[in-house]
């Protein structure tokens, strides 16, 4: 048996908790319905899109610290147990087989609904989108890069997930080796009130940032590219689930494990608290003077939200809502968090233009069994595009990949990496 097929043949420590594959499921969802809702908005109220459109935020927070957690909990103990190189191959290989067979399928439909003259109007940026590194600048001129091609916006993600892959070995090798539990929990806590005071900063001041970082954009697209798409302050979020990952492993080998304290109401309690924190501060129209405020007690208390719920789902499994996360459907949804994220935008695209969405949806009546309906028509095409595309073409790239040994992988990964710099510079 090769090298590689043994690490392949080694248990997923994220089995261990298999209701983080339902909060990826519950991340999703969150995107989902933001998503949706723009697509087919309630008219009888305007609080349930208050509500509808906080949910996408949270889901994506939600989405870059649990890859964090799972990438730290699934892969540090490979890192540690055999050889570096080829820990990192296999690591790489495992995530480009993961990203880039379905995402190239969705370039291919993007572009052949926008049109290549839209790909050869933008050139060389468009370019970026080939190797997925489209949302690691703004690009020039006064559109961002991602506005060039409404089809394939929704690709940021992806592209910034792709990022903080690449990030992941860098923060195995340069964080500090802390070996107290109580010194991590005390590092989480000062990265969110970090994280909640750069968007007090940025929000302060937007303008002198984005003409310094962004140069070329006007204010408001550099700082949406800076504050929502970019991975600059993703990897912040992302660097806060692998402390908390690395936290509940700390917690696992002290002397009696875990221990469970009989106080999981209060988590949930202000998990509420938080949730509707980040709807009113949506909803209500604040004093100007107030406004920076706002804008970093609405980001610090979506972190904040997240790592509540990450770290109850992993510190809790025997909880209720770990179980119902951990429950078949869920965990169902959980595979299918990426086809669905990647395809849900060509759905609606179709659904729009057909006559569900005629309907004046007044009335709870109306507006509920469509908007049901739609997301369900969502799940069901991301269902068949996991078992027929994904699954299948993850698997054959995997194993095509592995075949070759680390001397022989990774020049072509870092061929590939400079030709993301050259389009850089280029499109810069």
């Amino acid at each position: 048996m090769t090298e590689a097929q043994k690490i392949e043949k080694r248990p997923d420590p994220v089995a261990a908790i298999p209701a983080l594959h339902g909060l990826r499921f519950v991340a999703a969802l969150f995107v989902l319905f933001g998503q949706t809702y723009r697509v087919a908005p309630f008219g009888g109220s305007s609080f349930a899109g208050e509500v509808m459109l906080s949910l996408p935020p949270i889901g994506l927070t939600l989405f870059f610290m649990l890859s964090g957690f799972v990438l730290w909990f699934n892969y540090s103990p490979l890192f540690r147990s055999i050889d570096t190189k080829q820990a990192l191959w296999h690591f790489t290989a495992a995530r480009l087989a993961r990203i880039f067979p379905l995402y190239l399928l969705v370039l291919l439909a993007g572009i052949m609904v926008a049109g290549f003259g839209t790909l050869v109007e933008t050139l060389p940026g468009s370019l970026l989108f080939l190797p997925l590194a489209q949302s690691w600048i703004a690009g020039s001129g006064h559109n961002l890069l991602l506005a060039n091609f409404g089809t394939l916006d929704h690709t940021w993600a992806t592209s910034t997930a792709l990022f903080l892959s690449l990030a992941f070995p860098f923060f195995l090798v340069c964080t500090p080796r802390i070996r107290t539990l109580w010194s991590l929990k005390w590092l989480i806590a000062i990265s969110v009130i970090l994280f909640a005071a750069i968007q007090f900063l940025i929000a302060r001041y937007s303008l002198a940032i984005s003409t310094v970082l962004v140069p070329g954009q006007i204010s408001s697209a550099g700082l949406k590219w800076l504050t929502f798409y970019s991975p600059c302050l993703r990897i912040l979020e992302f660097g806060i689930g692998c402390m908390l990952a690395r936290a509940h492993m700390a917690a696992r080998k002290r002397p009696g494990g875990i221990v469970t304290p009989p106080n999981l109401w209060m988590a949930w309690c202000l998990v509420i608290v938080l949730a509707v924190t980040v709807v009113i501060a949506n909803a209500v129209e604040f004093p100007d003077e107030w406004s920076f405020a706002v804008v970093s007690l609405r980001e610090g208390a979506i972190v904040l939200l997240a790592v509540i719920l990450l770290s109850s789902i992993a510190i809790y499994p025997l909880s209720r809502v770990s179980a119902l996360l951990a429950s078949r459907y869920f965990v169902l949804g959980g595979a299918l968090s990426f086809s669905l994220c990647l395809l849900h935008p060509f759905v609606l695209s179709l659904l729009r233009q057909s006559q569900l969405f005629e309907t004046a949806l007044t009335s709870w009546e109306t507006w509920l069994p469509v908007f049901l309906l739609a997301i369900a028509i969502q799940v069901l095409v991301a269902l068949a595009g996991a078992r027929l595309i994904e699954v299948p073409a993850q698997r054959l790239v995997k194993r095509s990949l592995l075949r070759l040994n680390p001397a022989e992988g990774m020049p072509f990964v870092g061929l590939w990496l400079a030709m993301i710099i050259v389009l850089i510079l280029l499109a810069g």
